[in-house]
């Protein structure tokens, strides 16, 4: 991995960072690929082509009014390019405010010469936190509040969270304590805050939510707006 395919990589980071997405889609090969995290782990999606790329960034910015990359660092390895850095976004809707880090890897031989510069041609963005947690047939289940039901596999994960930021500004779900039920099961106590997003009203629940975990992935979660409905149904005493 040559410094001048970094400084390609590198100017593609900078063109999105400054908005100048049509420059960024320039900077890759025509026959390009990109597999973003969100879509490539729960749709197995892939964007091919300049096209279908700059469209990409289109959906990214109807989602988010805010998208930004913080602390970039690259990393040569072998004949590959992996870029580290801290993603922060905001939710258009929602006006939540999300930060997590992550970073895009490109595959072997995805960098190559184009005229006298050169061209991004293949690349994968991942999250530390998509490590396989979630099984592919999770439940994720809403055992009370405002819309009981259940959600399964990681497309229907997605869905259920897309739900709770949809109907709430500034959502948090901070957790005060983890206890090990058994085996498979950790209950984890949480505090649920927000404002209804047509309300306007202020809420705040002391919630729970039990975590079934088998082979070190997560095979189903249920949630709880009331916390002594979970003591009630796993038969505990706060």
């Amino acid at each position: 991995m040559s410094r001048e395919n970094v400084e390609i990589v590198r100017q593609c980071i900078e063109a999105f960072q400054h908005g100048r997405f049509d420059r960024a889609v320039e900077l890759w090969d025509t026959e390009c690929e990109w597999m973003p995290a969100m879509a490539g782990a729960v749709e197995d999606e892939i964007y091919r082509g300049q096209a279908a790329l700059r469209r990409y960034f289109d959906e990214l910015l109807q989602s988010f009014s805010e998208v930004r990359l913080h602390g970039v660092e690259f990393r040569r390895v072998g004949n590959r390019l992996l870029v580290l850095y801290t993603l922060s976004v905001r939710g258009r809707d929602s006006g939540v405010a999300v930060e997590q880090p992550g970073g895009a890897v490109s595959p072997r031989s995805s960098l190559r010469s184009r005229g006298a510069g050169g061209s991004c041609d293949r690349g994968r963005c991942f999250r530390y936190s998509e490590a396989d947690w979630a099984g592919p047939r999770i439940e994720y289940v809403f055992a009370d509040g405002p819309e009981p039901g259940s959600f399964v596999g990681r497309a229907g994960l997605v869905q259920a969270m897309r739900g709770l930021f949809g109907a709430l500004e500034d959502f948090r779900n901070a957790a005060e304590e983890y206890r090990e039920l058994d085996a498979a099961r950790v209950l984890v106590l949480t505090r649920l805050s927000g404002r209804g997003k047509t309300s306007g009203v202020q809420i705040t629940h002391l919630g729970a939510e039990v975590f079934e975990i088998h082979n070190r992935t997560v095979t189903k979660i249920v949630a709880y707006w009331d916390r002594d409905l979970a003591f009630a149904d796993l038969g505990l005493e706060e």
